[in-house]
């Protein structure tokens, strides 16, 4: 028991033996009074009244005083509970006085603005707590979970007034990982309403082509017996010819479509990526810009990937396609080709895969020196008939994305404004390779 309670204890008991000896007192005086008046019964009987009176007045007065002595220190000893319960509490607590003034923070808020690096507790409040702070004394009711973020760390705050003694305590709890795990649902969530968006283009575009293709075949068969037959003039000879030509772009349309889809049927077989990117480097070194470097980097004992040559040919033309678009003022594209060696970290920044972990990779990268993309176009970049050029088919990546998942891989896109682009798709390597 500390100094104050024991000053608050024998206060009491010092008023309650005042209070016993006055109402002793006041009983053996009043006895022999009565034995010196001699007063009859009628006057024995209206002093026992006024006796009575007396020592009620007594003992109330002696009751109230006690009353009062025990609720000071009670109410002193409530205080030091409460400053001790603040100052051990694992969380941050914050007082601020009548006037809305801070007057005190406890350890775990010294500590917390200390790892932070912060110069005072009160940074680590929402930002406008002066006016929460203010609002809470004049209305009298508490303000709940607000919540700041601070470097690293988030606080939910619960501002709490005191009327009693005119303060408003603040009490803050730690929660980040809360936070981290609402926003990991949230990252969840959107993966998923990607992918439900990506499967019903998927499927859309797998029926357009398959409508389409009906279509293209008799115009195709029909344009290619026509050409069989030489005794037509030539200007008939021309049509036809313009028919089978549009008729094949027609054709490399819906293979892209379905590729997308998923929807074209694919036996994996043993792809050397290396041999595929210097082939479609040299098919388009004559398109590419002047001032603008194109060259391709095979690393030594790349395994061979499990995929369809034809379509990783429209991988990599697509890519590279891209790549020179985006540095067409002039610059560099890069296409590298070479075992993936940490396949879980690279795979946790890809959405929408589900590679199979343990197993090989071949990774084949395409860098430009463009000037980057914003999130929101690296967000959209996979979206069908999405592109930032002014003309365009806006097919490429999402036909990239489709043939990759395809085999069991994945794209990722790694992007900022000013700084390039690097798109990289994952294949697993073949047995043995």
């Amino acid at each position: 028991m500390g100094f104050g309670e024991r000053s608050s204890a024998g206060a009491a008991w010092v008023a309650a033996g005042v209070v016993a000896a006055l109402g002793t007192a006041w009983l053996v005086a009043s006895d022999l009074w009565v034995d010196g008046l001699g007063l009859g019964p009628e006057g024995l009987l209206r002093f026992r009244r006024v006796e009575g009176a007396v020592l009620v007045a007594v003992v109330a007065a002696g009751v109230g005083w006690l009353v009062r002595c025990g609720a000071a220190g009670w109410g002193r000893q409530e205080d030091r509970w409460l400053a001790a319960l603040a100052e051990e509490s694992p969380g941050p607590v914050v007082s601020f006085d009548g006037q809305g003034r801070f007057v005190w923070a406890n350890a775990s808020a010294r500590a917390f603005a200390a790892e932070q690096g912060l110069s005072s507790p009160l940074e680590l409040l929402p930002p406008g707590h002066g006016e929460v702070v203010m609002r809470c004394l004049a209305t009298g009711q508490p303000e709940r979970r607000l919540e700041a973020r601070c470097g690293d760390r988030w606080f939910s705050w619960n501002f709490l007034p005191v009327l009693s003694g005119g303060r408003v305590h603040a009490y803050g709890g730690d929660i980040t990982d809360l936070v981290m795990a609402r926003v990991e649902r949230e990252r969840l969530e959107e993966r998923l309403r990607q992918a439900e968006r990506l499967e019903a283009l998927g499927r859309f575009a797998a029926g357009i082509a398959h409508d389409f293709n009906n279509l293209h075949m008799i115009i195709q068969g029909n344009a290619e017996l026509g050409l069989l037959q030489t005794t037509r003039p030539d200007a008939v000879k021309r049509c036809l010819e313009r028919i089978a030509a549009a008729s094949g772009r027609a054709a490399d349309l819906v293979a892209k479509l379905l590729a997308y889809a998923g929807a074209e049927p694919a036996a994996p077989e043993t792809v050397d990526l290396a041999s595929v990117a210097r082939q479609v480097a040299g098919d388009m070194a004559d398109l590419v810009p002047k001032g603008v470097r194109l060259r391709v980097e095979a690393a030594p004992q790349t395994p061979t990937a499990c995929a369809d040559v034809g379509q990783m040919r429209v991988v990599v033309l697509n890519l590279i396609t891209n790549a020179l678009e985006a540095v067409a003022a002039g610059g560099a594209v890069a296409v590298r080709v070479g075992r993936l060696d940490d396949a879980e970290t690279w795979f946790a920044g890809v959405e929408l895969a589900e590679p199979e972990m343990g197993r090989p990779y071949v990774l084949l990268e395409v860098t430009d020196t463009g000037p980057g993309m914003d999130e929101e176009t690296r967000r959209r970049a996979f979206d069908p008939f999405f592109t930032t050029k002014f003309l365009g088919r806006g097919l490429g990546l999402s036909v990239v994305w489709g043939v990759a998942r395809r085999f069991g891989g994945g794209v990722r896109i790694d992007s900022a404004p000013g700084r390039g682009t690097t798109v990289g798709v994952a294949l697993p390597a073949c047995p043995g390779s």
